[in-house]
Order: structure tokens, then sequence, then C-alpha cells
């Protein structure tokens, strides 16, 4: 819990809380080390978490290819290669921020 906990920016009560929640509605479940019990291990189950969100997904690529739609070819290349870039500048910012 301490690595999520620092990944995260959550307390250490705030994770367990959480992996509480979910293990309760089984999307994940805790694998505990043998030779040092209070590692733990988080394997999602990505079969319910997959149904969980499928209706979620499903309708965001309904409304995604709708306002594609309303685009030129031209226009969503322009998009594509915004998005491209900036997803470059977001990794970089990621990657600074986790060597501090």
């Amino acid at each position: 819990m301490g690595e999520i906990s620092k990944l995260s920016g959550l307390s250490i009560g705030a994770v367990t809380g959480l992996i509480d929640r979910l293990e309760k509605m089984k999307l994940l479940e805790r694998q505990f080390i043998k030779e040092d019990l209070r590692k733990v291990i988080i394997v999602p189950n990505v079969e319910n978490s997959m149904k969980l969100l499928k209706p979620f997904f499903d309708k965001l690529q309904e409304k995604t290819m709708a306002l594609l739609a309303i685009f030129s070819e031209e226009q969503i290349e322009t998009i594509e290669s915004y998005f491209i870039k900036a997803a470059a500048i977001m990794e970089e910012t990621k990657d600074n921020l986790n060597k501090k």
C-alpha cells in the first residue's frame, strides 16, 4: 500500500480504504507474499472491471464518433497532431515528477 500511497499522494489509510472497496466489488484481489506478509500485490480482476466500465466506454465511443463526424479529414489530422504532441509533453512532465 505504501508504494500506491507514494505514487497517488493519498495516505496509506485512504489507499487501504480504496483497495478494500475495490476488493469488495470484486474488481481486484490482494495476494500476500509468503516471505514478507507485510508486502501485498494488488491483482486486478480485468473481467469484472471491463463489465463495470464497458457501458461508460461504449457511450464515450458513441459520442466521440459523433463529434469526429463534424470535422474534415484535414481538421482531424490537425487534432491528432496536437494530441500526439501534447501526450509527449505530459509524458515528459510525468517522468520529471517521478525523478523527484
